[in-house]
């Protein structure tokens, strides 16, 4: 009896002490996607590669400036685009029955070379506001910022923006770990990314 009980003092112990998994946003996105590297005049974009089930596609949206053709099957399309007339920062649109995704697309013909991260600094979480503060150590043009492939804020900004404000959605507090990542583009086309991992909507400061 007494090394039954003592069998039951053990499970509860070691059970008591197993970390409790992290709780990870789901996504019908895999993984955290990697930027669409755009090609001289034309791109393919396998979706097969972004979308862990095709069929779950409502939409695929592009800028107004591309062409787009659809191969047979659906899953695989080629874009025909002027790279000059494009900015250096564009996105495709993935509208699911679950979600909506944005999964950059760089115009790197265009650009010039991949800078160390001294280009961004991410101070902290706003006071009394779920806003977090970017500051920019350069200049640049324009950004792109997704939290879990969503979109934060892609847009122009002058010499005059120092700092940005991005607002998580409200659902990242229902997590223990997400991933911000954030792409910057300068005037000379250099560009620069970071990632930022938060818990809920505290930043998890390395």
């Amino acid at each position: 009896m007494k090394n039954l009980i003592f069998l039951v003092f053990l499970t509860v112990m070691f059970g008591c002490n197993t970390p409790k998994p992290k709780s990870t946003p789901t996504s019908d996105i895999v993984g955290l996607a990697t930027p669409i590297q755009m090609g001289q005049d034309s791109t393919v974009v396998s979706i097969h590669s972004y979308v862990s089930n095709p069929e779950l596609i409502k939409a695929l949206i592009f800028p107004n400036d591309f062409t787009i053709r659809r191969w047979p099957d659906q899953h695989v399309v080629t874009l025909y685009h002027d790279n000059c007339t494009l900015g250096f920062l564009n996105y495709l649109k993935i509208v699911t029955v679950n979600d909506t995704y944005h999964i950059l697309m760089l115009n790197n013909t265009i650009m010039q070379s991949d800078h160390s991260l001294d280009m961004i600094d991410f101070l902290a979480n706003k006071s009394n506001s779920d806003a977090v503060i970017i500051r920019f150590k350069n200049s640049p043009i324009s950004i792109f910022a997704v939290w879990e492939n969503q979109l934060l804020a892609m847009q122009t900004l002058t010499e005059t923006d120092k700092e940005l404000e991005l607002n998580l959605p409200a659902k990242a507090k229902e997590f223990d770990l997400s991933t911000v990542r954030i792409w910057t583009v300068d005037a000379q086309g250099d560009i620069n990314n970071v990632e930022l991992l938060f818990n809920g909507k505290n930043a998890i400061l390395k």
